[in-house]
C-alpha cells in the first residue's frame, strides 16, 4: 500500500510540473510515430533520439526526489525497446510523454 501511494504521489508531481509550465526541449518534443520511423535507420537522428532518452533519465536519476538508482542494472538497449513498445501503442504522444511514462516504471520497479 506504502508503495503504491509513493507511485501515486510521484504521477501527481509529474502531471503538475507539466501543468506549472516546466518546459521539455530537443527530441523529446518529437511525436513517438517520429521516434518509430527514424529508429528503423542507422544515422544521426536515431543516436540522438536515444541520447535524448537517456540524458532524460540520468537527469531524473541524479536529480529526482525518488532517491532511487533507476538506471542501475539497466541495458540502453531495453530503454530504447520499451519507448519503441510505448511509441507504437501511442504514436500522436511526443518521446517526452514515452520517458516519463518509462520513468514511473523504472522507478516503481525499484525495491
Amino acid at each position: 500500500m506504502r508503495n503504491i501511494l509513493k507511485l501515486l504521489l510521484l504521477a501527481m508531481m509529474l502531471v503538475s510540473t507539466a501543468a506549472y509550465g516546466q518546459t521539455v526541449q530537443g527530441a523529446g518534443l518529437h511525436s513517438c510515430g517520429r521516434w518509430a520511423s527514424e529508429r528503423q535507420v542507422t544515422d544521426l537522428p536515431k543516436i540522438a533520439y536515444q541520447q535524448w532518452v537517456v540524458g532524460y533519465l540520468s537527469a531524473v536519476n541524479t536529480w529526482g526526489k525518488a532517491k532511487k538508482d533507476i538506471l542501475k542494472n539497466v541495458n540502453n538497449e531495453k530503454l530504447y525497446l520499451w519507448v519503441d513498445r510505448y511509441c507504437r501503442e501511442n504514436s500522436q504522444k511526443t518521446i517526452a510523454d514515452a520517458v516519463t511514462a518509462l520513468t514511473i516504471e523504472l522507478i516503481s520497479s525499484q525495491k
